[in-house]
């Protein structure tokens, strides 16, 4: 797993979890080719059945052959690395502005695309930072 900055991920795993534009897909090995978008989420990487590393992603693209896995992220934060507080401000930020609805759609759909991203760090932060 990579983003433009750095690589987060690169080892065995049995089993890689992520949310793409159609909806969670598990991938174990031997799994069919698969090339999909990522939506804003989660993507979980099992090296073992109890050794998960949650990855929070914005987007991007995973390919899937019958060996590998590669996910070219956005942008991706482990979950320790995520900011509760900063996340929470942007989400309001965001809701804030579109309530104004003073944009057009192209300022509208990247406004929702960051409260998505957004979100999707509170929600992470929330169920793995116990």
């Amino acid at each position: 797993m990579v983003t433009p900055e750095r690589v987060l991920f690169q080892d065995d795993a049995i089993s890689v979890t992520a949310m793409t534009i159609e909806g969670q897909v598990t991938i174990m090995p031997g799994h069919i080719g698969l090339i999909s978008v990522l939506a804003p989420g989660e993507i979980i990487l099992r090296k073992t059945e109890k050794d998960e590393t949650p990855i929070v992603v914005s987007g991007g693209f995973m390919e899937v052959t019958e060996t590998q896995v590669t996910i070219l992220a956005d942008t991706a934060e482990h979950v320790h690395e995520l900011d509760l507080d900063r996340a929470k401000k942007a989400v309001e930020l965001a809701q804030s502005l579109m309530r104004e609805k003073k944009f057009d759609l192209k300022e509208y759909e990247t406004l929702k695309t960051n409260l998505d991203k957004h979100r999707v760090r509170v929600s992470a932060f929330t169920k793995w930072r116990k």
